[in-house]
């Protein structure tokens, strides 16, 4: 039923950007929160917490086989929902300013300190089949990225001239001092408000910087 849901809300086009901004949110900062964020952070927190579990506990054998089974759903519910946040991006017409690219920087930065639940261990096959659909959408987007980012010259000129070490977008702000992506955040200037949504095209820019790096 979620993914249903997400794929109605994804259904809604570049020339459907006004109605498909109000469907993400009431608002932003305080008036409503970013559903496609809020999401994509539930379902991290999911793996981190089934993951890590609390400090000095020792699980017994069966919770140990409880947990595998719970961790293996929520990698499948996380690879699929973010394979479909990376579709929406590639399929817009300009991806520098699609609205789920946000989300997606999350999921891709999050990864990128945790090798091994990017990489995976004696993954199974619902949940590979996940992981191989967010992938194969992940290289989609890159590519596309990169693409778009030859064609502008002059933008990607005036950043170098523009842009400061370690930005802070509205989606870090969002999620500031959020357990799993502490990592991340470590590195980031927070003492500059961003502007809100997909920002201005410094912030944009450094989204798509931090996305290709």
């Amino acid at each position: 039923r979620v993914l249903s849901g997400l794929e109605q809300l994804l259904s809604f086009k570049s020339n459907d950007a006004a109605t498909f901004r109000q469907s993400l949110t009431a608002g932003v900062w305080g008036a409503g929160p970013n559903v496609v964020l809020q999401l994509i952070s539930i379902l991290i927190f999911s793996v981190h917490n089934v993951n890590v579990g609390p400090d000095g506990h020792q699980p017994t054998y069966a919770e140990m086989l409880q947990q595998s089974v719970i961790l293996e759903h929520a990698f499948i519910a996380t690879f699929e929902y973010a394979g479909h946040l990376l579709q929406h991006s590639i399929d817009s017409e300009d991806a520098f300013v699609s609205l789920t690219l946000p989300a997606v920087l999350v999921v891709m930065e999050w990864l990128s300190s945790r090798p091994e639940v990017a990489m995976g261990s004696e993954v199974k096959e619902n949940e590979g089949q996940a992981r191989m659909f967010f992938w194969m959408k992940c290289v989609g987007l890159l590519n596309k990225l990169l693409d778009d980012t030859s064609n502008r010259v002059v933008d990607r000129a005036f950043v170098k001239d523009n842009q400061d070490e370690g930005v802070s977008l509205w989606e870090d702000h969002e999620l500031r001092g959020f357990i799993p992506l502490l990592p991340i955040q470590e590195k980031l200037d927070f003492t500059k408000r961003p502007s809100a949504d997909i920002g201005n095209k410094k912030e944009m820019h450094a989204r798509i910087d931090r996305l290709i790096q």
